[in-house]
């Protein structure tokens, strides 16, 4: 950008007014090319994405033969893991053992030690018990032991509400919890979470989340109708095409349950 400015002044006068502005602008574009940058966390680590990424389909290296993603390192630095959810209650020091325990959890889970990755998933929960990206981790952890409309499916489908609640503006706890509430048997339920986390994913800007969400949100639309075919006879063709729209219920939900504790001081944020 100084380079740009540079040249631009090169074009004008010598005593052209507008040299001076530019000199300016140039200079503090050189002074911020100097600035170190800032250290912005970028490691969420969650399994869910971790497990569609090594189940995917290998890509070809250019000019060569299909190979899979590369395993992720034993552990990454605490400042550089992503935490979702409201102002950290304990210590760096307890952020720092979630973080090892999660990273620990999410290399079991990728191994196929799923009771191994709960324990770590359990430790990193009692660490810190806001983060919403460990609750959804576990739930992810107890979907991999469970059959349909069993306990541990219903154990993933609490886990997954309290990763909403932690954070209803993180779209993957949305998609833990429709595929915790399908596996509970209840479609409606499902498609319901996985609206909201779409809508709440193009709120953000992530199109790869919003993306998954309205495919699994279709899926289980189809789950619905073959439960409920009244629903057919009720919707119009349009309405099909397009697909429902959510009511924002679980969002609404789980904002409601993280507000300030003034606010609802009868109710623990924490179960």
């Amino acid at each position: 950008a100084a380079e740009s400015v540079r040249l631009a002044m090169d074009a004008l006068p010598p005593d052209s007014e507008k040299r001076q502005e530019l000199q300016r602008l140039r200079d503090e574009f050189e002074s911020a090319a100097l600035e170190k940058p800032t250290d912005v966390p970028s490691h969420e680590g969650d399994a869910a994405a971790m497990l569609n990424a090594l189940n995917a389909p290998p890509e070809p290296a250019e000019g060569g033969a299909p190979f899979p993603p590369p395993p992720p390192p034993a552990s990454i630095p605490a400042h550089k893991h992503v935490r979702r959810g409201p102002p950290l209650r304990f210590s760096e020091s307890d952020r720092s053992e979630a973080c090892t325990s999660k990273d620990a959890g999410n290399l079991h889970l990728r191994e196929g030690n799923v009771s191994q990755a709960l324990v770590e998933y359990g430790n990193a929960i009692k660490k810190d018990p806001d983060d919403a990206i460990l609750w959804s981790n576990r739930s992810v952890a107890f979907l991999q032991l469970s059959e349909d409309n069993d306990t541990t499916a219903a154990q993933a489908a609490a886990d997954a509400l309290r990763a909403v609640t932690c954070d209803p503006n993180w779209p993957r706890g949305y998609c833990t919890l429709g595929d915790a509430l399908l596996r509970l048997g209840s479609p409606l339920e499902a498609l319901e979470a996985f609206l909201d986390g779409a809508r709440v994913a193009r709120d953000a800007g992530r199109l790869e989340d919003a993306f998954e969400l309205d495919r699994k949100g279709r899926d289980a639309r189809d789950a619905v109708l073959k439960r409920r075919p009244c629903v057919c006879s009720m919707a119009s063709e349009t309405q099909l095409r397009a697909g429902p729209a959510g009511d924002g219920a679980f969002e609404r939900a789980a904002q409601e349950r993280n507000c300030p504790e003034g606010a609802r001081p009868d109710e623990e944020r924490h179960v």
